[in-house]
């Protein structure tokens, strides 16, 4: 193998490494897996839990949104009973 190839092939399995990790991170956070359960997972069910900790985060967001608007239209009500 060159020097070039095996520079490359380093990169490509540390990138590979780092989504793992960053996978097993997102499924730690959002749905609460412990971290030696994460690196058990096949392929599908990584690739299902993921989206499933999509769903749940964009759920949050939309919750959130809701959350703010709300509280920034009590403000406005607020504000317009004082004035």
């Amino acid at each position: 193998m060159k020097i070039n190839e095996s520079k490359k092939y380093i990169m490509d399995t540390q990138q590979k490494i780092k989504k793992a990790q960053d996978e097993n991170w997102e499924l730690l956070t959002v749905l609460g897996m412990p971290w030696s359960e994460t690196k058990k997972l096949s392929a599908n069910d990584r690739e299902y839990l993921l989206s499933k900790a999509e769903e749940l985060k964009e759920a949050h967001r939309q919750r959130q949104q809701l959350l703010t608007d709300a509280q920034r239209n009590q403000l406005e009500a607020n504000k317009s009973l004082n004035q």
